[in-house]
């Protein structure tokens, strides 16, 4: 159960530019605070900050008291997903954002997502960050290295560029673009909030549901709006793929197959038992190498058996996943690089 102690958590009146920020958080007073720091400094001045302590045995609980201007919901521990539908109750304004505990926006964050959503009629706006590890050296993130948003023209808006649904659904099948902190949603897009069934895909699973049940449009940004860190006990930055596959690319993947069936074509049901006939068979070998014969067994039949269902759904992927799994690799099965033919531009960062 949560309890509200204290912070901005009263009904407003209502505000058509009010942005309300969810900050899930356990155990990260310091980084916490410097999350709700970078929302406060927004130039964006109309936000609701919502901090969800799932749990937390450290002072967080009495460094967010020093904030008045700021909404803190406790709950037991219950994960991220349900730290953000915790906030979510709470929230009162038309613009949803979810930031994480140990990330950072850009001052102009707020005010340049919603800028572009507004000017360009997009339903979902989101921007591109660097990230930055416990040694303070930043990279660029995973986002630029996904080829087909360089296909995608700018818009009228300068650095901006648009997706509509058709586009939107297919590129948000093929991957799980940006983490949450990237974006900026209206409210009415948010269909079901965040799933607490998954493992590590709660984020993937809540812009499926965006694109999946409803038309959905895309504004977004090559620019960095801001870093993502990467801190030691995130959920899934640099965690070895051998400790992510069960949990992600098998538990979760056949949950986003299931939760969605009624709603792909049958090629996007392909693709997803495309992915998980290559999950199930690289897991299959890993516990044939440790001896687990039986578990090895079960795994490689219903591998098998995915890349069957694949076969009949759509041949050519059902062939560029077993090429996948000769290859040895547990990603890279996606929609558009069936049929588009991808190329990648330089890409200048604008400071």
């Amino acid at each position: 159960m949560s309890i509200c102690s204290y912070g901005g958590c009263g009904v407003k009146q209502q505000d058509p530019d009010l942005v309300s920020i969810i900050i899930p958080t356990f155990n990260r007073a310091d980084l916490l605070v410097q999350a709700i720091d970078s929302a406060r400094v927004q130039t964006w001045t109309s936000i609701q900050i919502i901090v969800v302590d799932d749990g937390s045995t450290d002072d967080t609980r009495a460094r967010v008291a020093e904030m008045p201007d700021v909404c803190y919901v406790y709950q037991k521990n219950a994960g991220q997903a349900a730290a953000r539908n915790t906030g979510l109750r709470y929230a009162e304004g038309p613009f949803i954002c979810s930031l994480d505990s140990d990330d950072l926006w850009h001052p102009e964050f707020l005010e340049r997502c919603i800028t572009a959503m507004r000017e360009l009629n997009a339903d979902l706006g989101f921007a591109n960050w660097v990230s930055q590890n416990q040694e303070g050296i930043r990279y660029p993130s995973y986002f630029e290295n996904t080829n087909e948003w360089y296909l995608v023209p700018e818009a009228q808006l300068a650095n901006w560029r648009f997706i509509d649904s058709t586009t939107s659904r297919a590129m948000f099948n093929d991957a799980c673009i940006a983490p949450s902190s990237a974006f900026v949603i209206r409210r009415e897009v948010l269909q079901t909030g965040w799933t607490d069934t998954f493992r590590v895909a709660d984020d993937w699973c809540m812009l499926l549901d965006c694109v999946m049940l409803r038309d959905t449009t895309i504004a977004f940004t090559m620019r960095p709006l801001w870093v993502k860190r990467i801190s030691g006990d995130n959920i899934c930055d640099e965690r070895d793929i051998r400790e992510l596959l069960p949990h992600f690319y098998v538990h979760d993947y056949r949950l986003i197959a299931k939760r969605f069936a009624a709603h792909q074509s049958a090629r996007e049901k392909a693709l997803w038992r495309g992915r998980l006939a290559i999950s199930h068979i690289k897991l299959a070998k890993w516990e044939f190498r440790k001896k687990l014969y039986f578990s090895s067994a079960s795994l490689l039949i219903k591998g098998l058996w995915d890349l069957l269902i694949t076969r009949v759904l759509a041949p050519d992927m059902a062939r560029s996943a077993w090429e996948l799994i000769l290859l040895k690799k547990s990603t890279g099965l996606r929609l558009l690089e069936q049929d588009v033919q991808m190329s990648r531009p330089v890409l200048v960062h604008e400071e």
